[in-house]
């Protein structure tokens, strides 16, 4: 289900469903049910409050990503697709003073 989201996320940002300030357009979560639920029948999604709750999650993980890459110490590999972070002790003064980064 995770993977089939995303694709659709995806296809919907390219048909334009994304907002200039990087929010999606009003229903596109009802958008997304439906198409999980062509795919998946019997799953249950429902816009509210399953797709609202992982749109949050999304962006909260997002704002994270976004931030640790405009620090020093931290890059994005393009390959295996997830931050690196250059020591030990960048990491360990980052979640000091972002505690939403650990885990």
């Amino acid at each position: 289900e995770e993977d089939a989201f995303v694709t659709i996320l995806d296809d919907l940002v390219t048909k334009g469903y994304r907002c200039d300030n990087g929010s999606f357009k009003p229903g596109t979560n009802l958008i997304i049910e439906k198409a999980l639920t062509n795919i998946f029948p019997t799953c249950g999604i429902k816009a509210n409050p399953h797709i609202d709750s992982k749109m949050k999650v999304l962006r909260k993980q997002y704002s994270i990503v976004y931030d640790m890459l405009s620090k020093s110490g931290f890059r994005w590999n393009n390959v295996k697709k997830y931050v690196e972070v250059d020591s030990e002790e960048v990491w360990q003064s980052y979640v000091q003073h972002h505690k939403e980064a650990e885990g």
